[in-house]
């Protein structure tokens, strides 16, 4: 079981540096411009897609795992619900779209989406059964089959035709083909599922995690909301394009964090009804990784990130190249809030972690509404850091009041050090490009951990030989 989730895990890694590449191939083929409508239009639909599942997969998976005969009416109710749900949010995009887009070009690129929300939740609901009677080796059937092909020929059409509408035409086709398959492979992998329309019962189901169906589409909404934000505060497709190529390295960075935290969730609850000092011991290396490695990867990614997007695009890319520095360092919380919300998930903290996943979203958005006019691109950045930070440092809190931990020792030292990293690398900023102040920055980082033994030789080779047997 442990193999195939190893594999699931890969795919999904493999499946996000595939969308790297083709995002990079199409910014490359497009321009600044065009590029930036087109992932103006993925994250519109992307953005309203976690509103389908309704936090229902936790209900689904609860209800099955326990073999009682409950389980045939939750799945029932989830797959109606499900319906309901994927209509409404297609029906409203639709709505959204021809209310608030006069350019017929946007119009018809958001009808497009629209379209490929339908497929893509019905793929999602699939992932969800599957899961859930675990069949998850099933997912693996869904990717390989579809995500390399949609891939090759949405560059061959971008090569060919330059047309971004061709381009989501692709993309909206293979999201449906792909539902459509996923729907037959679930009727045949687990059996034929009719919906049951009880409302009642749907109605009650989705309120008891209200708040967790809430929360999954606000975090989301940290990930797509600031490309959606910056075109609807004024900023321009090119800066709406450069934006979209910045988050994509962003979003590949947090993913590899993020499923390390979604991974230890039934770990965390099992030792919560064993050993509760294996959930505190979790705790302060999350902390410990969301200081150390989210501060050397924002860091790194800082010296070389420029020159590897000046080097693929010489020409319209300048604010993504130039800004790439500081826009990384919003991995620091993004690390730490995906990391630590584990531990509020463990505790069933739902209206914890909704409530810090609305003041982000509350932060992004009046950032946005009062620098991007003034300070244009750099507002964005600073919208995206203050949407993180806030968002993190509730959950943060949260979990010392949970778990009953002081700051001190280790992790007051982990958090001093954070801070005067911040202050050095902002202060070398002002002097010296991004490159050299993240060296530098960099640098002294190094000494600093080794020195005031944040981190020891002896847990440098323990990862090591942790990381040698998972790769074997």
């Amino acid at each position: 079981m442990s193999n195939l989730y190893s594999k699931i895990h890969f795919i999904s890694i493999l499946n996000t540096v595939l969308r790297l590449i083709y995002v990079f191939f199409l910014a490359k083929i497009l321009g600044s411009e065009l590029y930036g409508l087109l992932a103006y239009g993925q994250s519109w639909y992307l953005a309203l897609l976690p509103f389908a599942a309704l936090g229902l997969g936790s209900v689904l998976s609860i209800s099955v795992g326990r073999k009682d005969e409950s389980s045939k009416e939750t799945t029932e109710l989830v797959l109606a619900a499900r319906i309901i749900s994927i209509s409404t949010l297609a029906f409203v995009s639709f709505i959204l779209a021809f209310v608030y887009e006069a350019d017929s070009q946007t119009f018809t690129l958001l009808c497009i989406f629209s379209i490929a929300l339908i497929g893509k939740g019905a793929s999602s609901w699939a992932v969800t059964m599957f899961q859930a009677y675990e069949r998850s080796k099933n997912i693996l059937k869904m990717e390989k089959r579809f995500r390399p092909i949609e891939l090759i020929c949405g560059l061959c059409v971008a090569y060919f035709t330059e047309n971004i509408i061709y381009i989501a035409a692709n993309h909206s086709f293979f999201m449906c083909a792909q539902g459509v398959y996923s729907i037959a492979l679930v009727k045949a992998k687990i059996g034929s599922i009719k919906p049951n329309w009880n409302m009642k019962l749907i109605t009650s189901m989705v309120y008891s995690v209200l708040p967790l169906a809430l929360a999954s589409p606000f975090s989301q909404f940290l990930l797509q909301g600031p490309i959606l934000l910056l075109k609807s505060f004024g900023g321009s497709l090119t800066m709406v394009g450069n934006l979209a190529l910045s988050m994509q390295g962003f979003v590949i960075l947090n993913l590899l964090f993020s499923s390390v935290g979604t991974a230890v969730v039934p770990v965390l609850s099992r030792a919560n009804k064993k050993d509760e000092r294996n959930i505190e011991v979790y705790t302060r290396h999350a902390i410990k990784i969301t200081v150390v490695l989210g501060v050397c990867t924002a860091l790194v990614g800082a010296i070389f990130a420029k020159n590897i997007i000046l080097f693929i695009f010489p020409e319209g890319f300048e604010l993504a190249a130039n800004y790439i520095g500081i826009l990384l360092l919003a991995l620091v919380p993004a690390i730490g809030k995906n990391l630590l919300r584990s531990v509020l998930i463990t505790r069933k903290k739902f209206k914890t972690i909704l409530f810090a996943d609305t003041v982000g979203v509350l932060a992004l958005f009046l950032c946005c509404y009062y620098m991007i006019q003034d300070l244009q691109y750099l507002g964005i950045i600073i919208a995206i850091l203050a949407g993180y930070s806030s968002s993190a440092f509730i959950v943060f809190i949260a979990v010392l009041r949970v778990q009953k931990i002081k700051v001190r020792g280790d992790i007051s030292i982990q958090l001093i050090s954070l801070v005067l990293v911040l202050i050095l690398y902002f202060g070398l900023l002002s002097n010296f490009e991004i490159r050299e102040a993240a060296l530098v920055t960099f640098t002294v980082y190094l000494i600093v951990l080794f020195v005031c033994k944040i981190i020891t030789w002896e847990e440098i080779e323990i990862a090591s030989r942790i990381i040698r047997r998972k790769s074997k």
